[in-house]
């Protein structure tokens, strides 16, 4: 849903328009559940006059008989009107998390490094949980609000004299109310923001729990929790304030639109104009007015605060998706694999550039290996080749194609990732495998996992292929969780392999399986790798020293070896022993 240019009010309603038939179902049930709750009123004004007075036994067995049924009816009409608006509540919920989380997958990289996974999980959950209330809350201001159109036009027959002095009250009850709306919707998006950061520090603190421990900074983390937890709290206490202040302030104000009623209604009684019975009815039906009132006063910092979380969740629908897939018509239905860089200028803020004006040329199957030093630009070059992110200037071509013009799932199906950091997803095994492909057959999964190296250490949990990873991957090994990925990487078959070789400390057994699923990865694909090991610096077709974001140097190992500079110190300072270890 396309929520630019619009209110949070007018997306709500499209939301909620989907589901009209549900909704006109529940306000026709809601109709006699709401007259039914108002007919007290008249029912004391009947008996007083009509059974008391007047002494009809009739309309006392009319009143006897009828009450019970009445209230049954309502009760039935209100399971109606109740169920139904619970099932557009949870329809409604799940169509804004769909949306959002739709929204979320699309969006630009860019965006999640600007906001934390906490505050998302938050904006997913605890503000469509308060939108729901919203919904919820709708359907009691059109009770409440029938009710008082019932209430009101019951008193006004009775009185209409009387009843113009309670209406000289309510434009000061809705001035408070209207004054105190826009108090609260500001304070409850404070509320929802302070809530969202407790959220993060949590998620923060469970998913580094391990290093938390090996830091001992388990008192930091409970302060830093704590501290979030406290704004919170402060948050909510002020929303607490405002909530209490306006509540009193409307009960005080009908307070004394009932004393005024009362002391004009008894001299109206006393001169003969209405009946004892009727005024009973009167102020019945008027102080029947004050909960519907409480309520809807009530029910208003709930709807503020839901608009505020509303304001949170569609914001995130605001932001842009990966830029111009729609008009991206060029699809790459078979790739040889050329790669070229010319002239690529990137900046992640427009004010400092992270690759400057970067030249390269990698033909089908070269495999070009990434050294430098740290916050050079490695990471980010590899980055830009499946347009994670996209250079202000220059052109990166796959086939003699600018990237730009490709459709960006055809470029990236032709493109497997092996991260530094691997991610495993909650599932099993099989299904993280088959992530690269979900049309794989069992069969294409199995020879994956043997030809990176998995199928003997997987055939021997008990549940095989069917074995539960854990979250992010954590009933495994680390070794065990990168022949993992690997073999997801295999079965995608790609043409194009990135590969950030992981600096993880492996024992010398996993560590020689793992280099071993990566060569037979890596063979007939154009491979770029943001190099760790020695083994794959010496296989390299092309090795780019990357510095300040350029290449300051670029060759094979025994040309850079030759020429000196960069290279050569970087090998003597991070592998020269590992070559004299290996005796290579």
């Amino acid at each position: 849903m396309n929520t630019k240019k619009k209110s949070t009010s007018r997306i709500m309603l499209d939301y909620l328009f989907r589901f009209k038939f549900y909704i006109f179902l529940a306000v026709l049930a809601s109709i006699p559940v709401s007259i039914i709750s108002a007919s007290p009123a008249y029912i004391v004004q009947k008996l007083l006059d009509k059974v008391l007075i007047a002494g009809n036994n009739n309309y006392l067995l009319i009143i006897v008989v009828g009450l019970p049924i009445l209230f049954l009816l309502k009760g039935i009409f209100y399971f109606i009107q109740n169920y139904l608006m619970a099932y557009v509540g949870q329809k409604l919920i799940i169509s804004i998390r769909y949306d959002v989380f739709s929204h979320l997958q699309k969006v630009s990289l860019s965006f999640f490094s600007k906001k934390t996974t906490g505050q998302l999980i938050s904006r997913m959950t605890n503000d469509v949980n308060m939108v729901q209330a919203m919904v919820k809350g709708s359907m009691t201001i059109l009770n409440d609000i029938i009710s008082l159109i019932c209430l009101f036009g019951y008193i006004f027959y009775l009185h209409w004299k009387l009843t113009l002095l309670v209406f000289v009250v309510l434009p000061f009850i809705g001035g408070i109310v209207r004054k105190f709306s826009k108090k609260i919707r500001r304070v409850g998006h404070d509320m929802q923001e302070k809530m969202a950061d407790v959220t993060s520090v949590m998620h923060e603190a469970i998913s580094g729990v391990q290093i938390t421990r090996a830091f001992t900074m388990e008192e930091h983390e409970i302060e830093r929790f704590h501290n979030k937890d406290r704004e919170s709290m402060k948050a909510q206490l002020r929303g607490v304030r405002v909530q209490s202040t306006v509540l009193p302030v409307v009960e005080f104000m009908n307070t004394m639109g009932l004393a005024i009623v009362m002391f004009y209604g008894g001299q109206i009684v006393i001169n003969g104009e209405l009946t004892t019975g009727q005024l009973i009815g009167f102020l019945a039906g008027l102080g029947m007015t004050f909960s519907p009132i409480k309520r809807l006063t009530n029910i208003n910092s709930v709807i503020q605060q839901s608009l505020a979380a509303a304001d949170r969740i569609f914001s995130l629908m605001d932001e842009d998706i990966e830029e111009g897939e729609e008009d991206k018509n060029i699809e790459i239905d078979d790739l040889k694999g050329s790669v070229e860089f010319e002239d690529v200028f990137f900046s992640y803020d427009d004010k400092y550039d992270v690759i400057r004006g970067l030249d390269l040329k990698v033909r089908p199957g070269e495999i070009v290996a990434f050294v430098g030093p740290s916050g050079g630009g490695k990471s980010t070059i590899v980055s830009l080749i499946p347009r994670f992110y996209t250079p202000y200037k220059g052109e990166i071509r796959v086939d003699g194609k600018n990237i730009n013009d490709i459709n960006i799932k055809s470029l990236r199906k032709h493109m497997a990732i092996v991260p530094q950091d691997t991610i495993l997803f909650t599932g099993t095994i099989k299904e993280n495998i088959s992530y690269g492909n979900p049309e794989a057959t069992d069969e294409e999964i199995i020879e994956a996992a043997k030809m990176a190296n998995a199928h003997n250490f997987i055939s021997d949990f008990r549940k095989g292929y069917e074995t539960q990873v854990g979250e992010r991957g954590a009933m495994l090994s680390g070794g065990q969780k990168q022949r993992i990925a690997i073999a997801r990487a295999l079965l995608r078959n790609a043409k194009i392999l990135i590969l950030d070789e992981a600096t993880s400390a492996l024992d010398s057994e996993s560590e020689a399986l793992v280099q071993d699923a990566l060569e037979n990865l890596m063979e007939e694909k154009t491979t770029f790798v943001i190099a760790h090991r020695l083994s794959t610096i010496r296989k390299a077709d092309k090795i780019c020293v990357i510095d300040d974001g350029r290449i300051v140097q670029l060759g094979t190992h025994d040309q850079l070896m030759e020429k000196g500079g960069e290279y050569r110190q970087i090998y003597n300072a991070q592998f020269y022993f590992l070559d004299e270890a290996s005796g290579e």
